[in-house]
């Protein structure tokens, strides 16, 4: 068992430093990479400190959705990806959880919004582009 599991965490540090998935915490911040799996489905896998994700860390959601980024006192909270299963996908930052200062998404039917965004919503200065590439 023990052989196992040293073999898991081996496999783990390797893939996590090929991939560059999981960065330091900041001011030197200790804290293990784990697996975290939810009663509803979903799968955490990255940086947790006190029992909350906080660092980087992918999230998968049980329906499909896929959070790759930076956590914060655990909510998305700095640079990442939200994916989506229709394709659409939302690449920059976020605070509290939500779309927040400068990002793009893009729909699955090739529209791309990119811009500034406040507590989920576009706001400010952006620019709509179409599949056609009219904006």
């Amino acid at each position: 068992m023990l052989r196992q599991t040293v073999s898991s965490r081996v496999w783990l540090l390797v893939f996590s430093l090929m991939s560059g998935l999981f960065g330091s915490l900041p001011d030197g911040l200790a804290a293990d990479a784990q697996k975290l799996t939810y009663a509803n489905g979903d799968v955490y896998l990255g940086d947790v400190l006190h029992g909350k994700r906080h660092g980087e860390g992918v999230y998968t959601f049980q329906d499909g959705k896929r959070y790759s980024g930076a956590w914060h006192d655990d909510r998305r909270h700095g640079q990442g990806t939200l994916t989506f299963p229709n394709g659409d996908k939302y690449v920059g930052e976020f605070v509290e959880g939500l779309f927040h200062g400068q990002g793009t998404y893009n729909l699955s039917n090739g529209q791309q919004y990119s811009g500034l965004w406040q507590t989920g919503k576009r706001h400010g200065k952006g620019t709509l582009t179409y599949p056609n590439g009219d904006s």
